[in-house]
């Protein structure tokens, strides 16, 4: 997925019709606990800023008391669950080339989600009339590049 390159841009006024967006810290864990065997503390990392804005929520994790690497499991237990889950659910105009695992930049100020997103599903919708519709759920990621975007530009 990091390897994922995209232009497609979803927008309101040009191919957005509805958007929801949800942030959650329910899987969050700021501070991470490494114990032995016996309950002895081995090792613990934080993240203070987040601690600081959220309250301390740890994560404790037990390891065998003659193991190595604790550290470095700490380490990237933390960097695995010190995240905010940052998700949303955007309905546009059809597009057969977004479908999950694909990424797309999205531009919707009410619910101010503006950014990268990893689609992560999507329904594609065709009624009698003739409408195409997409409805994708998009997960944030910061792998993504900037995305150099001129609104004249793509006005015209």
């Amino acid at each position: 997925r990091k390897s994922e390159l995209t232009e497609r841009v979803v927008e309101v006024g040009k191919n957005l019709t509805g958007a929801s967006y949800s942030r959650s810290i329910d899987e969050m864990r700021n501070q991470v606990k490494i114990i032995n065997d016996e309950g002895f503390q081995l090792k613990v990392v934080k993240n203070d800023a987040l601690i600081e804005r959220y309250g301390l929520m740890q994560h404790v994790e037990g390891k065998s008391s003659n193991s190595s690497g604790n550290a470095q499991t700490a380490d990237q237990i933390l960097a695995d669950l010190g995240t905010i889950d940052d998700e949303g659910s955007v309905t546009l105009l059809g597009h057969p080339d977004i479908v999950s695992g694909t990424a797309v930049y999205v531009r919707e100020p009410m619910t101010r989600i503006l950014g990268g997103f990893f689609v992560t599903s999507d329904k594609h919708t065709f009624s009698p009339s003739g409408l195409y519709e997409l409805d994708i759920d998009i997960s944030a990621t910061p792998e993504l590049p900037t995305l150099e975007y001129d609104e004249e530009e793509a006005a015209q």
